[in-house]
């Protein structure tokens, strides 16, 4: 019927099971049910789902092939089809071995991403965010063995090679190939940063691969200036120790295919490391012999840096997904981490770091920028709102944003309902409250 509203519709369950006389009745437990709202087919909701997402989609997939344009938008991805010759005519020819084992490879390629960085998570980040993420995530990345791979499909179609490049310099150096973490991202600073530096730079000379008795002078050259256990966690972030060979190696094969795609850009990595190792060896020799040590107090203080940059960016993960409590954090932190204890005021640290670009709305964490613009406006419009407020409305929101942003919202119901859950429950048909407060109350 026209107008109608949405209906709210709970699902009950029956909790007995039948039983014969003199027997005892049995009472199954519960089963956890959530509430459902429901919007038919006539709701303003539907039409705009399929205005706005559906036919908006096909009208822009026919007006861009007109124009001869690539079209830019998730609804009109191209369709990735099997090419593989031999699963091809296996098919055809009634044999579906090959094509089941290429599945089962995909599958078990998937779970193997299940690791909390997934597509999504890095889809509510802005690019170059998603980068650092990526090579934080691997610590020494191939360019289109893993970045490539794990970007999100809409980043991949926005940026070309030679942004995603520009990118990869900021948070990044190139080694063999492969990028590397830069060393103050790791948490890794002064002498500590250039030991790191220099061990990177031998294995980018070495072609990834460096001899025990090469590695061992490494460690002696800044024996007086780190701590064991700093050189220990800077070499397993970069390589693995391969015991028939006796060689540390990068924990990426050589990336060849990637130097003689981008050879400028290997040329000029390579010229950086002759001069920043020239500069590295210069800062070494003028030491001070009686105050070169690192003091235990201060390898325990950059040690627990350290852990708190490794948690920004497992914190940043988490926000992506929606807004968080503290003790929500903690939990899950905690469980990502369960050897180390995560202590508040270094997760209070954490999320008070400005790299991490989160707000504080009450008692909730959100990130301030995803990447998507008209998205952050409407974030920002609700918690401005809740900072003054206990209960919005729709019409408050709306409001609100006009006056802040001086436009009108032009974001579709769906998403807009979409981006209220991340941050809200709904108190009733039209109005909302911080999330987590009913159940407190």
């Amino acid at each position: 019927m026209a107008g109608a509203s949405a209906v709210r519709v709970d699902y009950l369950t029956n909790s007995r099971t039948g039983s014969r006389p003199g027997q005892q009745e049995v009472t199954e437990p519960e089963e956890p049910w959530t509430r459902l709202d429901y919007y038919n087919a006539n709701t303003e909701e539907a039409k705009d789902i399929y205005e706005k997402h559906i036919v908006w989609a096909a009208a822009a997939a026919a007006e861009a092939e007109d124009a001869g344009e690539e079209p830019d938008h998730p609804k009109m991805q191209k369709l990735v089809l099997n090419g593989d010759a031999e699963s091809y005519i296996s098919c055809m020819c009634g044999q579906a071995l090959p094509e089941k084992a290429r599945r089962e490879q995909q599958k078990s390629e998937e779970k193997g991403r299940d690791d909390g960085l997934s597509s999504y998570v890095l889809s509510r980040m802005p690019a170059e965010r998603q980068v650092e993420a990526v090579v934080r995530h691997f610590g020494v990345v191939s360019y289109s063995r893993q970045l490539r791979k794990r970007l999100p499909p809409n980043t991949l179609r926005a940026l070309s090679d030679a942004v995603l490049m520009e990118m990869l310099q900021q948070c990044a150096v190139l080694a063999a190939g492969n990028w590397v973490l830069k060393s103050q991202l790791a948490g890794f600073e002064g002498l500590e940063a250039h030991a790191r530096d220099l061990l990177i730079c031998l294995m980018d000379k070495r072609c990834g691969a460096l001899r025990r008795e090469e590695y061992e002078k490494w460690a002696a050259i800044f024996e007086r200036c780190t701590q064991r256990a700093a050189r220990d966690e800077m070499t397993r972030s970069l390589a693995v120790w391969e015991e028939e060979s006796k060689t540390w190696k990068l924990k990426n094969d050589p990336d060849k295919e990637f130097v003689k795609r981008f050879p400028k850009i290997a040329e000029e990595a390579g010229k950086w490391w002759d001069a920043h190792r020239v500069e590295i060896i210069k800062k070494v020799q003028g030491m001070d012999k009686k105050n070169s040590g690192h003091a235990g107090a201060a390898a325990v203080a950059a040690a627990s840096a350290r852990q708190r940059g490794r948690w920004l960016n497992e914190v940043r993960e988490v926000l992506a997904l929606g807004a968080k409590s503290t003790a929500e954090l903690r939990r899950t932190i905690q469980k990502r981490n369960p050897t180390v204890a995560v202590r508040q005021e270094e997760l209070e640290q954490v999320l008070h770091h400005k790299d991490l670009e989160a707000v504080q709305v009450r008692d909730l964490w959100i990130l301030a920028r995803t990447g998507k613009q008209d998205h952050d406006k409407f974030r920002t419009t609700l918690a401005s709102l809740f900072r003054q407020r206990d209960l919005v409305s729709r019409k408050d929101i709306l409001t609100e944003y006009k006056q802040q942003h001086k436009e009108e919202c032009k974001l579709s119901d769906y998403v807009m309902r979409t981006l209220l859950r991340e941050m809200t429950d709904r108190a009733d048909h039209d109005s909302y409250v911080l999330k987590g407060t009913l159940m407190r109350d």
